[in-house]
């Protein structure tokens, strides 16, 4: 008896077709979201879907937080809703007074934030969070449960951290990649108000970079914080790119004996942050950076 090689050939690929076919559809079924979506161009909404069940929503009751992110292929980022509402209103905490102490703490290393959440009371401060942390997201849901807001540190030589799992690489004057680090320090997490700069560096004095980064957080709906006391520069780019300019001038050590006042705003390490409430008298009001802007 003759075997027809041509026959065996065409049952072989008729078998392999049909096995390729029955596990694309058991793909399908099953929503394999992670295979199927190698397999096949997803829409949007397959990408929103897989997206939204790998990020937990800070605010999963309100709808409208869905609405303030968009899929790019930089990664989820915020932007302003389509009925105009902005990450910073929507996520910045709320203060009782416009004329309030404005406190920021920077986080430094790991950090016992639900004790720290116990210790501040009804208090709703800003908080600084380092990108290369490794607790970004868990850190993100703390603050935001418990009413604060917070800002991601802005990635320079004295802040990122070469042996982070998260590393960012810092961020330079006059570099042609300003926009796209800006993008993947803004993909990192959600609930944030916006971007701060804790630490000297020559790109708050390029007007060129600026701009960039003033014209990226303003068309999202964000916030640019600095610790230094406004320049002229900086005031001029963010008048002309509608960007929300925030300053803390006063930075906290533990020598400082002056009095404090309301309506300053003041930085203080997360190391210090006992320290410096006790410090502060009953009368005064504390609240976020936010408040008045």
């Amino acid at each position: 008896m003759k075997i027809n090689l041509r026959t065996v050939w065409c049952i072989f690929f008729c078998c392999f077709i049909a096995f390729v076919i029955v596990v694309e559809v058991c793909h399908y079924l099953v929503r394999d979201k992670d295979v199927f979506r190698c397999r096949l161009h997803p829409s949007k909404d397959v990408i929103m879907e897989y997206i939204d069940a790998q990020v937990p929503q800070e605010k999963p009751s309100d709808v409208h937080a869905k609405q303030l992110y968009e899929v790019t292929a930089d990664g989820t980022l915020p932007r302003i809703s389509p009925d105009g509402e902005k990450v910073l209103d929507y996520y910045a905490a709320k203060s009782v007074e416009k004329n309030c102490l404005r406190v920021a703490v920077v986080l430094h290393g790991e950090q016992d934030l639900q004790k720290l959440m116990n210790f501040l009371g009804k208090k709703k401060i800003t908080f600084i969070m380092p990108c290369n942390s490794e607790k970004l997201e868990e850190y993100a849901r703390v603050l935001l449960e418990n009413g604060h807001e917070f800002f991601l540190q802005l990635p320079t030589q004295q802040t990122v951290i070469a042996s982070s799992a998260q590393h960012i690489a810092p961020f330079m004057a006059n570099s042609n990649d300003t926009r796209q680090k800006l993008l993947q320090l803004l993909a990192m997490v959600r609930g944030a108000v916006g971007v701060a700069n804790t630490n000297p560096t020559l790109l708050t004095k390029s007007s060129k970079d600026m701009r960039e980064i003033a014209s990226e957080l303003s068309s999202r709906g964000l916030a640019f914080f600095d610790f230094l006391p406004k320049s002229t520069m900086l005031q001029k780019i963010s008048q002309e790119e509608q960007l929300v300019y925030l300053t803390a001038t006063n930075i906290f050590d533990q020598q400082v004996s002056r009095e404090f006042k309301e309506g300053e705003a003041w930085l203080v390490s997360s190391d210090q942050v006992y320290d410096f409430f006790k410090r502060l008298p009953d009368k005064i009001v504390v609240g976020p950076i936010t408040a008045g802007r």
